[in-house]
């Protein structure tokens, strides 16, 4: 039986386990929200995420830089 005098507690469904992905899952997750991210690879972390070659050669996935001047990025890594 549902309870109809409680508050129903928000669902977020987020796709894709990258950096932005990630940040906003916690973000939602810090304020009560019930967060569910769905990822389609192995790991997390999308293009900024690497894979190793061999036994010690990490690669990115894709070529990705953060400037320390861009506040925004650096304000969801903090």
């Amino acid at each position: 039986m549902v309870d109809e005098s409680a508050p129903a507690r928000q669902r977020v469904v987020i796709v894709g386990a990258g950096f932005t992905g990630l940040a906003a899952a916690l973000k939602l997750a810090q304020r009560g929200v019930a967060v569910t991210v769905l990822e389609q690879d192995t790991q997390v972390g999308g293009l900024a995420s690497g894979f190793t070659v061999g036994d010690t050669h990490v690669l990115e996935k894709f070529y990705h830089h953060w400037f320390t001047s861009d506040r925004y990025v650096m304000d969801l890594i903090s």
